[in-house]
């Protein structure tokens, strides 16, 4: 069950490859471990390179996972099991409101955008627990971090280009937000690097945009998934 499930969501991914900007070799597809497989992907932010992947600090395996876990970015490797996310696309932006799981504004501002929950799922093993931020409506400055999947809108991200963006790079919006004019997207701390210790923590913040012709958002707010084997 788990692996049909699994493969629909992999073919679902694929065929909205170029919609959601997702980054493939031309290598058998896996992901960050061998054992998560193809089924898995990663986030990837413009800002830092494709050199890193979101990863759960502590690489803890399923049975040891613990809710609000840090979710940040970190270099990337086929042996870093908090490397593995586990992409569960259900449709759109509308259909996760059929769901009842995010607010009939949202859906009335964003309901044909790609929506989708990633699950952490450490050497392919899925833990019920989803990138999100604290359960609630978000406000900015709100972290990035485990929490119970399909639970809220918390967890529940849409792939939106704004007008400018340079494609394939795409805001994630927060579905729990309430700003629709001014929406909390996923964001890489300002003047942070990876390698900088504390470790930088992702954030969701209000979308920001450079003032010049055409608009388009700032690298830190851009994102796209990887599919493929890490090195």
């Amino acid at each position: 069950m788990r692996t049909t499930r699994r493969l629909a969501a992999l073919a679902t991914a694929a065929a909205l490859g170029v919609t959601l900007g997702l980054a493939a070799t031309a290598q058998p597809v896996k992901a960050a471990t061998p054992s998560c497989g193809f089924s898995c992907v990663e986030l990837i932010n413009r800002y830092v390179g494709f050199q890193f992947d979101s990863d759960v600090t502590g690489a803890p395996a399923a049975g040891a996972v613990m809710q609000h876990a840090k979710v940040i970015f970190w270099a990337r490797s086929n042996a870093d099991r908090g490397q593995d996310f586990f992409p569960d696309f259900q449709g759109t932006v509308h259909d996760f409101f059929l769901a009842g799981l995010v607010s009939g504004a949202f859906d009335l501002h964003f309901h044909a955008d790609p929506a989708f929950e990633i699950q952490y799922s450490p050497d392919g093993d899925g833990t019920g627990l989803c990138v999100g931020t604290w359960p609630g409506t978000p406000l900015a400055g709100f972290k990035l971090r485990l929490e119970p999947c399909g639970v809220g809108p918390w967890t529940v991200w849409a792939f939106h280009r704004f007008p400018g963006s340079p494609f394939p790079w795409f805001s994630l919006l927060d579905a729990a937000g309430t700003n629709f004019s001014n929406p909390l997207v996923l964001t890489y701390p300002a003047g942070a690097f990876p390698t900088d210790f504390p470790r930088p923590w992702p954030v969701v913040d209000n979308l920001h945009r450079f003032a010049l012709f055409p608009f388009p958002v700032i690298d830190r707010q851009l994102f796209r998934l990887r599919v493929g084997i890490n090195p």
